[in-house]
């Protein structure tokens, strides 16, 4: 069993996401898990209304709407969702450790001055446990044509490679290793 966890702000660029892992990893033997990550708003003025429910409503009518949409793309898809005020990657971090995960794959929108991806992108990269895919916004769906699998020069473990593998030899498309690593 794949357990394939997907960050969302439901957004168009997390449902293209959602929809390229359902394209590459299929509905048999996978689960999903929609993850989203919201702020809490305090405001210590008690003349104001109670407004610290609002973002976890909103996050969970965001995760029920998600989940519609993929399956009107597949009806026998198992999809759960999770709500959190925990930031992203922890959250990542905690749903793999308590109910498996084996993959992140989320959307790549955004650009600021110094990353070629958006900062929620960067931050999960560097700081989950699980192997990451990002998606770029533009993605539309067909055939993989590249694969860029960066590296910083760190040891690794050879499972990480696993889900990259599998496209590089049964899909066939090109593969960049920028950086050899020592695998431990």
């Amino acid at each position: 069993m794949t357990r394939i966890l997907l960050p969302t702000d439901f957004s168009d660029t997390a449902q293209k996401a959602a929809h390229f892992a359902m394209d590459v990893y299929g509905t048999d033997d996978v689960r999903y898990t929609l993850v989203n990550s919201f702020t809490l708003q305090t405001y210590p003025d008690t003349l104001l209304p109670d407004l610290t429910l609002l973002p976890a409503r909103d996050s969970r009518s965001g995760l029920r709407q998600a989940e519609r949409r993929l399956r009107k793309r597949a009806d026998r898809v198992y999809v759960a969702k999770v709500s959190t005020y925990v930031a992203l990657p922890e959250a990542l971090n905690d749903i793999a450790a308590s109910k498996g995960g084996d993959l992140i794959v989320m959307g790549a929108q955004g650009k600021s001055s110094t990353l070629l991806i958006g900062r929620n992108s960067s931050t999960v990269i560097k700081r989950a446990r699980l192997p990451v895919i990002t998606v770029p916004a533009h993605w539309e769906p067909g055939p993989i044509k590249h694969i860029l699998l960066p590296m910083d020069g760190e040891p690794f473990e050879a499972e990480t490679l696993r889900p990259r593998s599998i496209w590089c030899i049964a899909a066939g498309p090109r593969c960049w290793w920028p950086m050899c690593a020592r695998m431990r």
